[in-house]
């Protein structure tokens, strides 16, 4: 299993640049295109309604229609949900002491628009726009917008700049991906879409688990995420078999479950490892990305990068070094020739043996040997469990392979 070169880069760029967050623009669907939770909950709540127009905005359902003689606004999840009911008022037809209210508090401005808001489930208002009299006919007149309480009382004002604003950064989802997306995420809720330039990403929960998924703006699926909710002990077998074969002490942080097209499939586990704690100094810790098959099998491992981890690494050789090559150490038979771990390896090394092995394989040999042309080297023997294959590699001090053998001299 590989994981494509474009989404690595498009990962990376997603950790680095910070997302603009879009309100997207409705698109206008025929009523056979409504998900049946959505029409079911629609028809027993608005019996007698007439005139509807259905549209659909990120994951959500709207629909404007004719209700006992009023003009109606309703957004549904795809659940059948209802997140929101507006109802058009006139003057006339909100409580006299909001309309009191406003005659006595805005006489030089007049009802452009009013309505009763239910934001379920218990949220309820009246929401009143007004525009001041004497340019209630321009085209784009100031507007202010005054709330009131279910009893009629008065709760807040506010301009409405604020929602034109808005407005201005809306922006069209292709049919194409809103279809696929409500295919693969169908009991998506809380979704909000954000505009990362090289994508589009939608953020939502499913089954109580946080997820994203990515696509071009053309509409083509490129990736889905989902952080599972579960702790390290329920993790497959073959996983904790691998970590506890190959890192030593680390926190887990979370695990996700990945899929990429056309058809690949994996889990990234996410830890922060100990020894980070000393490289890092003063930076924020990074997770370090473990990638498995499904079945439990090692495929990757992605190191965070500090500013001072290759700094550090090379004092630290350059001390092994001396101390390789002190006389105390040749005196007494030590030092070259001695045992280092695997996570003791420049990450380049590293690196190559993760893409290279899985838990079939041990570490039969990693140590320091002298070099006349490199000064020294890293030896690493492989070993393949229950049959006599062994591969050897020589790494020099950056971690770049300098050699490699496939044989059972050891």
């Amino acid at each position: 299993m590989k994981i494509s070169g474009t989404i690595r880069a498009l990962l990376v760029f997603l950790l680095v640049f910070p997302f603009t967050v879009i309100e997207l623009a409705a698109q206008i669907i025929d009523e056979n295109e409504v998900i049946p939770a959505v029409m079911d909950m629609y028809n027993r709540r608005f019996r007698r309604a007439t005139d509807p127009v259905w549209e659909i905005q990120g994951n959500n359902y709207r629909v404007t229609f004719q209700f006992r003689n009023q003009e109606n606004y309703a957004v549904f999840q795809p659940d059948g949900r209802m997140k929101i009911q507006r109802t058009m008022m006139t003057l006339e037809e909100l409580r006299p002491n909001t309309q009191q209210y406003l005659r006595r508090n805005y006489r030089g401005q007049v009802v452009r628009k009013a309505s009763f808001v239910q934001e379920f489930p218990r949220n309820r208002y009246y929401e009143v726009e007004l525009v001041p009299r004497r340019q209630q006919n321009d085209p784009d007149p100031p507007v202010t917008m005054v709330r009131f309480a279910n009893n009629g009382n008065f709760l807040s004002e506010g301009s409405g700049e604020d929602k034109e604003e808005d407005d201005e950064d809306k922006i069209d989802l292709p049919p194409q991906l809103l279809r696929d997306f409500n295919r693969k995420a169908r009991n998506a809720m809380d979704v909000v879409w954000t505009d990362v330039d090289t994508a589009l990403r939608a953020d939502y929960t499913i089954r109580g688990e946080e997820a994203y998924i990515l696509y071009t703006h053309e509409g083509e699926w490129l990736f889905t995420s989902v952080r599972l909710n579960t702790r390290y002990r329920n993790l497959h077998q073959g996983i904790q078999r691998w970590f506890n074969e190959n890192i030593d002490d680390f926190d887990f942080v979370h695990a996700e479950d990945v899929q990429e097209p056309p058809r690949e499939r994996y889990l990234v586990i996410s830890i922060i490892e100990k020894a980070d704690k000393e490289l890092a100094g003063d930076q924020e810790l990074l997770p370090t990305r473990i990638y498995f098959t499904r079945a439990g099998r090692h495929v990757a491992t992605v190191y965070p990068e500090y500013d001072i981890v290759e700094q550090e690494r090379r004092e630290r050789e350059d001390r092994r070094w001396q101390r390789a090559t002190s006389d105390d150490a040749l005196a007494d038979g030590d030092g070259i020739g001695e045992s280092i771990s695997i996570r003791e390896l420049p990450t380049r090394a590293q690196q190559f043996l993760n893409s290279r092995y899985d838990h079939e394989w041990r570490t039969e040999v990693c140590r320091i040997i002298p070099d006349e042309t490199h000064r020294m080297l890293y030896q690493v023997v492989m070993r393949q469990q229950g049959r006599e294959i062994q591969h050897e590699h020589f790494f020099d001090i950056n971690g770049n392979l300098i050699e490699e053998e496939d044989d059972d001299w050891y």
